[in-house]
Formats: C-alpha cells, structure tokens, sequence
C-alpha cells in the first residue's frame, strides 16, 4: 500500500470514529431529554391528583367523613344538610377559664348551604330554665356543669324544638390562638373597660374607651367584660358587634390561605366536626355574602327571683320564629328585626347600637 492509500484509510478512519463519537453523543442527548420528560410528567401526575384529592374533599356531596376520625380525641359526626329547609345546627358553648365548669357563652348557628345563608342567634347565658315541674329553676349556664355539652345541648333543642347535631367549645386559649391567626380588627369601644380579678386582686381587664387595634388579650378581655351591673344582655351585643367585626374585616372571597387558617385554628377547639368537614363547608360558602350572615339575640324580658338572682326571660314565640327564619319558612323581616332584643320592655337593635357608635365616632 502506497503512501497515498494509507492517508486515504487514515482519514476514513478518522471520519468513521467522528461518526461514532457523533452517534453517541446524539443517543445521550435523547436519553437525557427523555429522562427529563418523564420526570416532567411524572410531577404533573402527582400534581394533577394532589390537586383533584384536595378539590375532591370539598365538591364531592356523596363523600362522608368518617365517624371513627377523632378531632381533640374527640367522635366526629359527618357536617351535612339533609334538605333545603333543615338548616346544619351548631351549638357553639364559650368556656371561661375562671370557671371552666359553665357555659359563660351560648350561640345557635344555622348554617343553610342549600339557601347560602347563615343565621347567628345569641343565648343569653343568664336565661332561665325551668324544671318539667315548673317548681324549680336554674341558669342556662349552669346547665353546662351539671350535664357538660350533651345537657346543655339537649336544653337549647327542647327551647328551639330542633335537633342540634354538632357543637363546639371556644375556650380562653383557642380564642386567643384563632385571633392569633386570623388577626383582629380595627375596632370602636363603647366605653372604659376594667375588671379586676377577685381571687387574685389583679385587673385582668383593661381596655380604654375608644377605636383601637385590638390585640388577642384585649378582644378576650372585651369578649367577657360585663358591666358593674353584670348585664349579660349588653355583654352579648358586644359580642356580635365584635362577630360582625372580624367577619367583615374577613373578606368572602376564597383563597387557600383561608383554608390554611382553618385547618391550623380547628385543632384548638373541643368539637364533633372534623377538620375535614369544616374545610369542606367553608369551601361550599366561598361565595357567601356578608349580608346573608345575620345576627339574632333571642328575645325575652329581665325577671328577678325571689334569690334576687336577675334572669333573662326567653320569649318561646320568638324562640320558634327564628327557627322559621333558619328554615325560610318565615321572613326576617315578619314580625322580627334582625338583631332585635327585648331588654326592659323596650326593643333595641345591635344595629342602631352600631349606629350609635358610628355617630359618637364623628364618621
């Protein structure tokens, strides 16, 4: 072979090697893009089904919670509406820390997903129960240390005459953690607010009059405070104007952040509703306007017993017309005013009390 055929097999050599190199290098470069592909897809999968599980647990109608989940160790009972007009009733019972054993607070919430409605009808925790024999007669909040929340619970379904099947315990502690997390509002105090401790002489209570930035103790401290006559009456409309207040500030629209929130306030509170269940409802009333959110105070007159004990009277009339109002078989406003008490014969609303304020503010 001739110096000019071996330069000839060199360079065919050479260009077969460079062929090979080149094929190598093509078949890596599809190998990694194809690696990348499928872990692409891969992500997306696990997204996709993450994403459909999470909207599965709030649209899916026919999905129950199971009643072996526990929430505070605690049974639950799966949060659903049986028809148009049977509203979900939840009894929520405030629990003061001083006095662990009473219901120093009682609310009957009526949610309506069906109608995207929900009333709030505050119970006096002064009002006065009467024994089957009408010989006797005790506080409602006093029911709470004889029979805890099943008694307590029963004695607001015989004066309503409904079936409540859920509730919920709202002590010091998980108020303070809620307010923690969803923040408290910029907010007008009707009047100076201090208390002090009888046990251990310390004021635990001290709040100026004036419109001001709550923090977590202060809105607790608002929450219980009741006046040198112990008016209970006044304390509850104190209370639904603070509601009212943290649900306004709280704007309807949905978001997961909201969600979120839920799911690390729910853990706190003693209740038969799962976790689950409320991020659920809350995500079925996204769209719920903060005028389909009413406020109640049920209707009754101040009696004083023979003990000089002062007790609120229930009204069972009105008692039975805001069921009416929860099922939409009776018109708000039909004889009742929303927010409407009785209080010494006279009928006062939480609203014009909020109106009040608005004036004595200057807005």
């Amino acid at each position: 072979m001739n110096k000019e055929e071996q330069e000839i097999e060199k360079d065919q050599q050479r260009r077969r090697k460079r062929r090979r190199r080149q094929r190598r290098s093509t078949s890596f470069r599809w190998k990694r893009l194809f690696g990348i592909i499928l872990a692409l897809l891969i992500i997306c999968g696990v997204t996709i089904a993450g994403v459909n599980h999470v909207v599965s647990l709030f649209t899916d109608k026919n999905e129950t919670t199971s009643t072996t989940e526990t929430q505070t160790s605690m049974s639950t009972t799966p949060l659903k509406q049986q028809a148009l007009d049977k509203p979900m009733y939840i009894l929520v019972v405030g629990r003061d820390n001083e006095h662990p054993t009473q219901g120093d607070t009682l609310f009957l919430v009526s949610v309506n997903k069906e109608q995207n409605n929900v009333d709030i009808i505050g119970i006096p925790s002064n009002s006065k129960i009467e024994s089957r024999d009408k010989k006797t007669a005790e506080t409602i909040n006093t029911i709470y240390s004889t029979g805890g929340i099943d008694l307590t619970k029963a004695v607001v379904e015989d004066i309503f005459h409904i079936t409540i099947p859920y509730y919920m315990i709202v002590d010091e502690d998980s108020f303070k953690q809620s307010l923690q997390v969803l923040g408290t509002p910029d907010f007008f105090v009707e009047t100076d607010m201090y208390h002090t401790d009888a046990t251990s002489g310390i004021q635990d209570i001290q709040i100026a009059k004036g419109y001001q930035a709550l923090s977590a103790d202060s809105a607790y401290g608002y929450m219980r405070y009741a006046d040198d006559g112990n008016d209970m009456l006044g304390r509850m409309q104190r209370q639904e104007r603070f509601m009212k207040a943290i649900l306004n500030s709280y704007d309807a629209s949905y978001t997961i952040t909201k969600l979120w929130h839920i799911w690390r306030i729910w853990d706190h509170y003693e209740t038969n509703i799962s976790t689950f269940d409320m991020l659920r409802l809350a995500f079925s009333l996204r769209t719920l306007p903060q005028d389909n959110i009413h406020y109640y105070i049920l209707a009754g007159t101040k009696e004083v017993l023979p003990s000089e004990q002062e007790v609120w009277t229930i009204n069972p009339t009105d008692a039975q017309r805001l069921i009416g109002i929860t099922m939409g078989t009776v018109s708000p406003d039909e004889n009742t005013d929303e927010m409407e008490v009785v209080h010494s014969s006279k009928n006062k609303k939480v609203d014009d009390v909020d109106t009040d304020l608005t004036k004595e503010q200057g807005i």
